[in-house]
């Protein structure tokens, strides 16, 4: 009797788990379009794998789409199409925090489940036994992360962050992919028993690569004028794209990290993605933190298809900004 419990507890706790997700860039201006067009790429695909829309939070300034120097106003492209219209990721991209409510502050409310200021006022709901997804894609420095008028968040605050949710209840586990130039200063000191288990497009002490850019940036015979993506976002995006959700979270790294160092190594010489906090959730699959709740809802989402273009060219982000 106290086993039939002990599993039909177990049972009751998966079927009320869900799955929520965060994703954040804290730039803006045209110069950092590929930010926004990796945010907006990573929520279509999310929603194509099954994910519910009313369980993903999205913070952009939004002010790529409608920008004067757009060529294609209202569209965001993530990947070239040299000879073709190219797919829009900014149609249906829902955005929850835009303009001057993309700040540090609010990306730390909303894990928190504390009250933001401004936007639409939606935030995790999340319980005890849900899996949290946070992808943050943007600028960064040693210990910090950057959100709009040189607001940023620092590595110490971001783990108090965490280690709050955690001893609140706010997840049962989470994952944690960053697209910044030294990401990896934002957790290498991560503990390892807060089940949270986090990539990095590089190491403490690295500059992050940026891709697409001058003449592969071009849609349908147009150039746009600024990078299209980030080389660990497109390359890991692309895995979940084409992917079944079959794979663990550790084949899932080992293989990008396979096709960014290698390329990295041919055109630019160093991007080495980095894991840390608990790597035994390395071996939960991709399914458990970007598809839907169910296989129900993954088979009835709509697919999201972006056809796949090997980088040509990569340029470190510093270099980029130096570019501008």
């Amino acid at each position: 009797m106290v086993l039939k419990a002990v599993l039909g507890s177990l049972l009751i706790s998966n079927a009320n788990a869900a799955n929520w997700a965060l994703l954040a860039t804290g730039s803006n201006t045209y110069n950092n379009y590929r930010h926004q067009a990796d945010l907006c790429h990573a929520y279509q695909i999310l929603v194509s794998k099954g994910f519910n829309k009313d369980h993903i939070i999205t913070m952009a300034y939004d002010d790529i789409a409608h920008n004067e120097n757009n060529p294609f106003p209202g569209q965001i492209f993530n990947t070239p199409s040299p000879t073709a219209p190219g797919v829009d990721v900014y149609d249906g991209c829902n955005i929850d925090y835009k303009g001057e409510d993309v700040t540090a502050d609010n990306f730390q409310a909303l894990l928190l489940g504390t009250a933001t200021t401004g936007g639409n006022g939606r935030t995790l709901d999340t319980g005890s036994n849900d899996h949290v997804t946070v992808l943050y894609f943007d600028h960064g420095a040693a210990g910090l992360i950057q959100f709009p008028a040189g607001d940023v968040l620092h590595a110490a605050e971001f783990q108090k962050t965490l280690t709050s949710m955690h001893s609140q209840g706010r997840y049962g586990k989470m994952v944690i992919y960053i697209e910044a130039c030294n990401s990896g200063s934002m957790v290498d000191t991560l503990p390892t028993n807060l089940n949270i288990y986090a990539v990095t497009a590089v190491s403490s002490d690295y500059p992050s690569l940026g891709t697409y850019c001058g003449y592969d940036a071009v849609i349908d015979s147009t150039p746009i004028g600024s990078c299209l993506g980030d080389l660990f976002a497109v390359y890991y995006m692309n895995f979940i794209s084409s992917g079944d959700g079959t794979h663990s979270l550790n084949e899932f790294f080992e293989t990008v990290f396979d096709s960014v160092a290698s390329y990295a190594a041919l055109h630019y010489g160093h991007e080495l993605n980095q894991q840390y906090g608990d790597l035994s959730l390395g071996d939960l699959k991709v399914s458990d933190f970007f598809y839907g709740d169910s296989q129900s809802e993954t088979k009835l989402a709509t697919p999201f298809e972006v056809p796949w273009v090997a980088p040509t060219q990569v340029f470190a982000a510093p270099r980029i900004a130096m570019d501008r």
